[in-house]
């Protein structure tokens, strides 16, 4: 890192704590980590990076430390429980809107984790997005979205509970076959981009106080997914 800034601490002064602290509260309240994502996402929609027309929407959770020892002997307020399938996580989400093209996130946003994913969803769409794709957890999206905007929505069925009644059907067969195969296919776009986020670039508990500042440092993370999928796929000419 220290050849990469071209710093010599023999002759240099380096930023002290506090100094990187306030840059960092400067960076949060002139709302520059989302202008950079945003930045980012329009100069390659520029360059023909992105195709219009689709988006699939899907959250995650940021774990939160639980640990009271601090001066009020509370956890962050702002952070929740929730129960997912046999589990409980302490934290808040990450919802994200990404395209179903090319799998580049153009919308994000941050809420707490008890917080129906459903109910972020509006946040996640384009105006020209006529394709929507989600987990079973977006059942009912036409409800929240009020947009006025025709889309279809293609939403994964529960097909693990549907299948206790009718797995040995053949109406079940080729309902899993001809229409929710297709739609997982195109969702795994968005488990290839928690992927970075969480396992390569190690985000996976907050690193901030409250859901402002983590979501914030997730715009820098998924800009930086975004610059990695592209890098991947050849970079810009």
């Amino acid at each position: 890192m220290k050849r990469f800034m071209g710093l010599d601490f023999m002759n240099e002064q380096v930023p002290d704590a506090t100094t990187l602290c306030r840059f960092r509260k400067r960076l949060l309240e002139n709302g520059i980590q989302q202008r950079i994502f945003e930045a980012i996402y329009r100069f390659m929609d520029e360059h023909g990076k992105i195709m219009h027309g689709g988006t699939i929407v899907d959250a995650t959770i940021i774990e939160a430390p639980e640990s009271k020892k601090n001066a009020k002997h509370e956890r962050d307020p702002e952070m929740k429980s929730v129960r997912k399938h046999t589990k409980w996580y302490f934290g808040m989400r990450i919802g994200i809107g990404v395209d179903a093209g090319t799998g580049y996130v153009h919308h994000i946003t941050g809420y707490s984790a008890n917080k129906a994913e459903v109910k972020a969803s509006p946040d996640l769409l384009r105006e020209d997005d006529e394709v929507v794709y989600g987990d079973p957890a977006y059942l009912g999206i036409d409800q929240y979205v009020q947009d006025n905007i025709k889309r279809d929505y293609r939403i994964c069925r529960n097909m693990g509970v549907y299948s206790r009644y009718r797995k040995g059907e053949l109406s079940y067969r080729l309902e899993d076959k001809m229409l929710e195969l297709p739609k997982r296919r195109v969702r795994k776009k968005v488990a290839y981009v928690f992927h970075l986020v969480k396992d390569i670039f190690r985000w996976r508990k907050t690193r901030y106080k409250g859901i402002r500042k983590n979501t914030a440092y997730a715009n820098i993370l998924f800009a930086g997914a975004n610059l990695y999928m592209c890098a991947k796929a050849g970079g810009i000419a």
